[in-house]
């Protein structure tokens, strides 16, 4: 027969159990969180990449945006590379309303929103403008992004980008093709590529390598060769009209299949820890029957 002092130490044992198993499940998964961090925090940035394509508006919505966005600016040779705390706590921030259009470099694969303003946030999600004032197919229209340890989101194929490439950049009512004339690895104060100039041409800027900070930026200059109506009939404006479409499935849609396999490898990861818990569990109450 069970004492009352055994029945009274079995029970404390039971209670101490359940917080100590709580407080063990809880460290797993944060550890695992972790390790899966450098998948997790591209996987992020691709998903909310995708809610701010063209597809998603319409030329009117890119027009009033346009004119009514009042961005807001940081110093862009002050933004590193994010973290997934970052990551996690900013891209939240980031409006629909600071989308003015959109750019497409089939050459390279690179397919993102334009937002108004380079901020941390509106830099999670596409190529930012550093004066809201330059207007695209003028002068000299400059757009920042990041690039990321993770080789395909953002501006990280920008570095693979040849002379002779083709730049689509649209704000809704027109679509503007720049021809790539000069690529270059320039220092973070060198200034001279952002400022005015008077013919029309287009100034790429990201980090030159994926680091958490970089003292260099690898810069793509291109010429304006022409510019078309939103409805043009011409074959030049295909990529920017089918990415308008959804036609044309970006990065995050291409590879679906790949970033499913390791969302269901997380979860499942998840669920063997789970029931290794739940045999320990187990185990320890037969041994104490």
């Amino acid at each position: 027969m069970m004492t009352m002092t055994s029945m009274k130490m079995k029970y404390k044992k039971s209670k101490l159990g359940v917080p100590l198993y709580l407080f063990l499940f809880v460290l797993t998964y944060v550890a695992l969180l972790f390790m899966a961090s450098p998948w997790l925090q591209p996987w992020i940035i691709m998903q909310n990449v995708e809610q701010f394509q063209l597809h998603q508006f319409s030329a009117e919505e890119l027009i009033q945006n346009r004119a009514t966005v009042e961005p807001t600016y940081e110093d862009f040779y002050d933004i590193v590379e994010p973290d997934l705390r970052m990551v996690l706590s900013q891209i939240t921030e980031v409006s629909s309303n600071d989308v003015i259009g959109g750019i497409v470099i089939p050459d390279v694969d690179i397919q993102l929103p334009i937002l108004a303003g380079t901020t941390h946030y509106n830099l999670l999600v596409g190529a930012t403008t550093i004066d809201h004032n330059i207007t695209m197919g003028e002068g000299n229209f400059v757009l920042v992004g990041h690039n990321m340890s993770h080789g395909g989101i953002l501006f990280s194929r920008l570095l693979d980008i040849s002379d002779d490439a083709h730049i689509h950049v649209t704000d809704g009512a027109y679509i503007h093709i720049y021809r790539v004339v000069e690529t270059a690895v320039i220092h973070q104060n060198e200034i001279s590529v952002i400022e005015p100039t008077e013919e029309a041409m287009i100034t790429l800027i990201t980090c030159d390598q994926p680091t958490v900070w970089t003292q260099n930026r690898f810069m793509v200059r291109g010429e304006l060769i022409s510019t078309h109506d939103i409805n043009s009939d011409s074959l030049l404006v295909h990529p920017i009209q089918q990415a308008m479409n959804g036609s044309q499935a970006s990065f995050f849609q291409r590879n679906a299949f790949t970033l499913s396999l390791i969302g269901i490898g997380g979860c499942s990861g998840m669920i063997i820890l789970g029931l290794i818990m739940i045999s320990i569990r187990d185990r320890k109450k037969l041994e104490r029957s």
